[in-house]
């Protein structure tokens, strides 16, 4: 499925995706995705799929884990994207403030992250550990199969 150019605000989901919940892989394109909550995973978005995400928003979303983005499988590109002031808000092991890893990779190009602590507790995390942090803009990949960021 490819989106462009839409804003999707104030939803609230009381499963997962609290604003988009998408299968199956496609280009998503100058999205605002803010203020959304999700009571379970994804606040903003729940992806399962290959996603080429380009300079798109995601501020101020809320959830259990992966407030920004909740990751099932395939690969999400973020390419000169802002995710800031996310927060994941059940308490010990809630990690994912901005993008919480369940599987796949994770490929962060030229994309902002905010200021330190702007996604709360962490900007990344991969299964139930926070995982990467990371301040200002910046080019990284994350490999769930592998626990790792670089």
């Amino acid at each position: 499925m490819n989106l462009d150019g839409l804003t999707i605000a104030n939803n609230h989901a009381q499963n997962i995706g609290g604003g988009l919940l998408l299968r199956g892989g496609g280009l998503l394109t100058d999205l605002v995705l803010t203020s959304n909550v999700g009571d379970l995973p994804g606040g903003a978005a729940h992806l399962d799929g290959d996603y080429d995400i380009r300079t798109s928003t995601f501020s101020d979303n809320t959830s259990f884990d992966g407030a920004a983005i909740e990751m099932g499988s395939g690969t999400v590109g973020l390419r000169n994207c802002t995710v800031t002031d996310n927060s994941a808000f059940q308490g010990p092991g809630t990690f994912g403030g901005g993008v919480h890893m369940g599987g796949g990779r994770l490929v962060s190009i030229t994309t902002d992250w905010g200021p330190a602590a702007s996604n709360l507790p962490v900007d990344v995390s991969i299964g139930g550990a926070p995982t990467w942090d990371v301040t200002g803009v910046a080019s990284f990949t994350c490999d769930a199969a592998a626990g790792t960021c670089q």
